[in-house]
């Protein structure tokens, strides 16, 4: 679980985080330390000299070890931590298929992905779970037409771009953008 209260020095910081999600990519990382890229470029090389981190230039993101593999769908959904960083508390990685767990605002919230062609699996395992937890549920989309195959759970979608810019929408309509949870 990452505190973004907690003290420390940048570098452990930045070896807590990869740790928890196993990879970002390093745009990811300098958002998340409000640090411009020369900087954070001379901290991942210092840390990846260390043997602390493994940096994986050809495809622009930073893991924990060598076997590690980079989670898209966990990525994306790190945009979304990115997008409610202000109000997080606690920010955390889940077991499949919660793939981050978030404490902002008092409230807990979940965050799944979406891949097409899961939307009756994860709306069966949404449903079931919220019988058990008063958490609020966020579903990063491939696509907004998806949403049409999640009706009937209490939950936000939304959409992340390439460029990492979420937009959240309402469960009622496809076309209405919402205003972010937190």
């Amino acid at each position: 679980m990452i505190c973004l209260q907690s003290g420390g020095a940048i570098e452990g910081k930045i070896v807590e985080l990869i740790g928890e999600y196993g990879a970002l990519q390093m745009e990811q990382l300098q958002r998340y330390f409000s640090i411009e890229d020369t900087q954070m470029e001379k901290i991942i090389r210092k840390l990846v000299k260390k043997g602390r981190l493994v940096s994986d230039k050809e495809n622009g993101y930073i893991k924990a070890f060598e076997q590690k593999t980079y989670d898209e769908g966990l990525a994306q959904c790190f945009w979304v931590v990115l997008d409610l960083k202000e109000a997080i508390e606690f920010h955390a990685v889940g077991r499949y298929p919660l793939l981050i767990a978030v404490y902002a605002d008092g409230e807990a919230y979940e965050i799944y992905s979406c891949k097409k062609g899961d939307e009756m699996f994860l709306c069966h395992v949404i449903e079931r779970l919220q019988e058990k937890v008063q958490g609020k549920v966020l579903i990063v989309l491939e696509d907004t037409e998806q949403i049409g195959k999640l009706q009937g759970i209490n939950c936000i979608f939304c959409t992340v771009s390439r460029e990492g810019e979420v937009r959240y929408y309402e469960s009622s309509a496809v076309s209405t953008e919402a205003e972010p949870p937190a």
